[in-house]
């Protein structure tokens, strides 16, 4: 997979993840693991096409490494070419990991079991000591980073003449752009997102 359960700390916590190895905790990690495999693949679909996703999960071994002999464009795309400003699908910075994919994933994880479906119809978790608030502003947050690494976004003009400048990536390409210059990539299947607001409209 192109990433893992350790890319789902801090501002992507995902509760009960079980970082131990062969334990026999009751846990997230199959969840997670099943909507990184699914998720990712979408994901790269919308911007390289469904066989071009295939050829780029192929890459990689069961446990995320890159397998060797792979094509150097691959690589670039996954981890990134300084030259040229790109950060890459994934990057790790003083021992934190990011991805523009966990991103999505994230978003995708808190759609799926917000609500779940049940034999009485679709329900969410009740606690007793607490309440049961929507996670809709933790997913516009991690939408707004993924879209801000993954394609060029619409400024937006507020009444105070105030420009929104949370899209734009700071300091290095976005996925799109990287595609668009490089002679390795195009940008012919790629599927611009919708940007999100605050008030889940």
């Amino acid at each position: 997979m192109i990433i893992d359960k350790t890319y789902f700390v801090d501002d992507l916590n995902i509760p009960n993840l079980d970082f131990s190895e062969n334990s026999d905790l009751i846990s997230n990690n199959n969840a997670l693991d099943n909507i990184i495999s699914r998720s990712s693949f979408k994901y790269l679909s919308d911007v390289f096409g469904y066989k071009v996703a295939k050829e780029i999960l192929n890459v990689f071994k069961t446990n995320g490494q890159i397998k060797s002999g792979t094509d150097q464009k691959y690589i670039d795309l996954i981890e990134g070419k300084d030259d040229e400003d790109w950060q890459g699908l994934r990057y790790e910075v003083s021992g934190v990991k990011y991805s523009q994919i966990a991103n999505y994933v994230y978003c995708q994880y808190l759609a799926q079991y917000e609500n779940r479906l049940t034999d009485f119809g679709v329900t969410n978790d009740n606690a007793e000591q607490g309440r049961s608030i929507s996670s809709w502003v933790k997913f516009n947050a991690s939408w707004k980073v993924m879209l801000s690494m993954r394609q060029i976004c619409d400024y937006h003009l507020y009444e105070n003449y105030h420009f929104d400048y949370n899209f734009k990536p700071r300091d290095a390409k976005s996925l799109y752009e990287y595609l668009r210059d490089s002679a390795d990539w195009d940008v012919d299947k790629f599927v611009h997102y919708e940007e999100t607001n605050s008030l889940g409209l």
